[in-house]
């Protein structure tokens, strides 16, 4: 009787694992909305910030703007970069012209 019983359960266990692994393969679908309480945003130059457009908790998409830099900044690196033009403009021009004759005999000596 006790060997019935001990055979029984492992029977029962047995046909119950089966049972259980056959129903893990079955992929769960589900639906519904998946709400973000927060993002991190980044940019892509640096600045201060002058003017924030949203307030918080405010619902915003991709592309909208959100904050504007102050333009000093910005302003500078552009004068910067228009002064590195003016001067590597002139060097091509200098070297586009040709030696000057005073450069062609240092060149020879």
């Amino acid at each position: 009787m006790k060997r019935f019983f001990f055979f029984g359960a492992i029977a029962i266990a047995l046909t119950g694992t089966l049972i259980l692994s056959q129903h893990r393969h079955e992929p769960l679908t589900v639906s519904g909305f998946v709400e973000a309480d927060e993002i991190r945003v980044g940019s892509r130059v640096g600045g201060r910030v002058h003017r924030v457009l949203v307030e918080e908790g405010n619902e915003v998409q991709a592309g909208d703007l959100l904050i504007e830099l102050e333009p000093f900044d910005l302003l500078e690196r552009k004068a910067q970069a228009q002064q590195t033009i003016a001067q590597t403009s002139a060097a091509l021009a200098r070297l586009q012209s040709g030696f000057r004759q005073e450069e062609k005999g240092q060149a020879e000596s």
